[in-house]
């Protein structure tokens, strides 16, 4: 029994290896040195020429698809957001008052009276307006005979006037507005000066003139806010003694 099951175990592994090789049958059974026998075909082999040869045909490559990529927008960025600020309402017109004026006239006022007076207008108030108007006041009127070109000139005039009988006369020395001036007289009142210049001029004297001389008095007006002419009048009054004041003309 052992011998029969080892002859078909031996059978079984001869058909084995015969099926493996290719002696059981078939066509496509050929081994390794047919085929290596039918790639070496020298017969098979032809010589072509180069300018034979037929053109390579480019191998086209395959296209390649490419997918549109979708680009995307960037993102809005938010916007400030609004502040609301409060308007304040516009303040209402002030209406504009006007301030009264007045006016305040000073009389009776020598040079200097009248030109503290009108310091202290101003420095109450630079928009207040001055006028002064000053006038002669005479104390006496003089007959002479009015300035020389010089000394030698007024000498000459002199000998002049005393060759006609005119002893009382001089010749101002003093520099200002009157020097080389010949003084023939001063006299309290326009008339008797008047009466004696008449007399030189009937003795034969020429060049004779009459000037009246005396004190300038000031009359200030002054005119302004009320409130400040009210503090000037105050201020003025108890400054200066014995002020006087009149109305101002419209």
């Amino acid at each position: 029994m052992a011998r029969v099951i080892f002859f078909v175990l031996l059978l079984l592994s001869l058909l084995a290896a015969a099926g493996l090789a290719g002696l059981l049958g078939g066509s496509d059974g050929r081994g390794e040195p047919e085929r290596l026998t039918n790639q070496l075909r020298p017969d098979a082999i032809r010589l072509v020429a180069l300018d034979q040869l037929p053109p390579e045909v480019p191998v086209a490559e395959p296209a390649i698809e490419v997918e549109p990529t979708e680009v995307s927008a960037p993102a809005p960025q938010p916007s400030p957001p609004i502040v609301a600020v409060p308007v304040e309402p516009a303040p209402d017109p002030v209406e504009s008052v006007a301030v009264p004026r007045a006016c305040i006239r000073f009389i009776e006022l020598t040079d200097e009276l009248s030109e503290e007076l009108a310091a202290m207008a101003q420095d109450l108030e630079a928009s207040v307006t001055l006028a002064d108007d000053a006038t002669l006041r005479p104390t006496s009127y003089w007959v002479h005979v009015p300035p020389l070109a010089g000394r030698r000139e007024a000498e000459r005039k002199v000998q002049e006037i005393r060759s006609q009988g005119v002893r009382d006369l001089f010749i101002l020395q003093e520099e200002g507005p009157f020097q080389y001036a010949i003084s023939l007289g001063l006299f309290k009142t326009e008339s008797s000066a008047k009466l004696h210049l008449r007399r030189l001029e009937a003795r034969g004297v020429t060049g004779g003139t009459i000037t009246a001389r005396g004190n300038m008095v000031h009359r200030l007006e002054v005119r302004g806010p009320v409130d400040v002419l009210a503090t000037l009048a105050s201020d003025s009054a108890a400054r200066f003694e014995d002020l006087e004041r009149e109305p101002c003309e419209r």
